[in-house]
């Protein structure tokens, strides 16, 4: 399984998560329709989902950083500002807040598995394996940043 470690990109991941969930509404349907605002209460979602992963990338091309979540060695900055103040992932978060935005749009509540199995991919083979790699480029200055920001919110 550690084959799997940063080889997949995070967007494809949700690429895949949210095709398998599509897959799976159209074999399985099930919605629950309790108003027409479903559609604008994922839209708003998808929104703050936007919002959030544009703040990650500004913060990280405003520290000239890689952006590229599989080549962790030219990471030159440790980001801990505005977004990242608060997320030590925003662009993760952000592709999480899509899948429960596409699972709301769906109305299918069976589809919130998607979403959860996205964190534990992530966690998993994804951010544990980034976090190696940071503490090793940041040492103390990237422990201290991990106790007073949480991985996800």
């Amino acid at each position: 399984m550690k084959k799997l470690e940063l080889k997949v990109l995070p967007v494809i991941i949700v690429l895949i998560v949210a095709s398998i969930m599509s897959g799976f509404n159209l074999i399985w349907p099930y919605e629950i329709s309790l108003s027409n605002g479903m559609s604008i209460i994922a839209g708003a979602i998808s929104l703050l989902a936007m919002a959030i992963g544009a703040f990650g990338v500004v913060e990280f091309r405003k520290a000239q950083t890689t952006l590229h979540p599989s080549r962790l060695e030219n990471t030159s900055t440790l980001v801990t500002r505005r977004i990242f103040a608060l997320s030590r992932n925003p662009m993760y978060l952000s592709f999480l807040l899509f899948l429960i935005s596409w699972a709301i749009f769906l109305e299918n509540p069976l589809l919130t598995v998607g979403p959860m199995a996205f964190v534990l991919y992530m966690n998993k083979f994804q951010i544990i394996p980034e976090e190696r790699a940071m503490e090793k480029i940041f040492g103390d200055e990237y422990k201290a940043y991990c106790k007073s920001v949480r991985r996800w919110v």
